[in-house]
């Protein structure tokens, strides 16, 4: 609580309260992306970080519906996509927040980072739902997996969360709780976009592999991505943040 004198020496004073500024990640140094449904036309989605790796489509017949609170690939042809070089090879360390809506039963690529020409180890960097409903994540370099999942299967509805790798191990939260997670391959050394070598494609809604798109059903409500660890007071703010699929701005 402040206090203003009117001065004049009558004696009145006024109360007012300080009003605290809502969190929103782009507060945080450090920023590479965030997309936000609010920002999504059907032709382009907006990345509201520094880099502005705007992703787009220029293909009518390709391109998704906005929902409610998501941008809706159809699972068919839909794409949005950005050319774009390495861009997070340096990075050693980071995290990774995601929101959408998952439908049991359906695989979605909720992001890729990809080298489009690659036949094995395309995905480079990757979170999926698979059909079981587990939330599954893919870090591979061209000749080794690390390919990991969540032991907990969701079902359909809103889910949020975040991976995190400090350089030499990842973490998991979803919907609020730290999850546990089972290795198909590799092995839990938080390896990042440093291990993962080239890349030459974002996207959302399919992958790109040669001549090929592997599209999938997706509904993605937010994306954010941060090259460092974060700390738990700002992981908390922004898992919060990312709770809400009304919260944009």
């Amino acid at each position: 609580m402040q206090y203003f004198n009117l001065g004049g020496g009558n004696g009145i004073s006024i109360a007012t309260t300080a009003t605290a500024v809502p969190f929103h990640p782009l507060q945080l140094a450090n920023t590479q992306m965030y997309f936000a449904k609010n920002s999504a036309t059907v032709s382009n989605w907006n990345d509201q970080s520094p880099n502005a790796y705007d992703l787009s489509q220029a293909v009518a017949l390709q391109q998704p519906t906005i929902g409610a609170n998501s941008v809706d690939f159809d699972g068919s042809n839909d794409v949005l996509v950005r050319t774009q070089t390495s861009p997070f090879i340096s990075h050693t360390q980071g995290v990774f927040f995601f929101s959408g809506y998952i439908v049991n039963g359906i695989v979605q690529r909720i992001i890729n980072v990809s080298l489009s020409n690659a036949t094995q180890g395309r995905s480079r960097f990757g979170i999926e739902v698979i059909a079981a409903g587990n939330i599954r994540f893919v870090i591979r370099d061209p000749s080794l997996d690390n390919a990991f999942q969540t032991n907990d299967a969701f079902g359909s509805g809103y889910v949020y969360g975040y991976i995190v790798s400090n350089g030499s191990t990842y973490t998991v939260n979803v919907n609020g709780s730290s999850r546990t997670l089972s290795f198909l391959n590799g092995i839990n050394d938080g390896k990042w976009f440093d291990y993962v070598g080239a890349t030459n494609r974002i996207s959302i809604g399919g992958l790109f592999t040669g001549s090929t798109v592997l599209y999938t059903q997706d509904q993605v409500n937010k994306l954010y991505y941060n090259n460092t660890v974060l700390s738990a007071s700002d992981l908390w703010k922004c898992e919060q943040f990312f709770a809400n699929p009304l919260n944009y701005d």
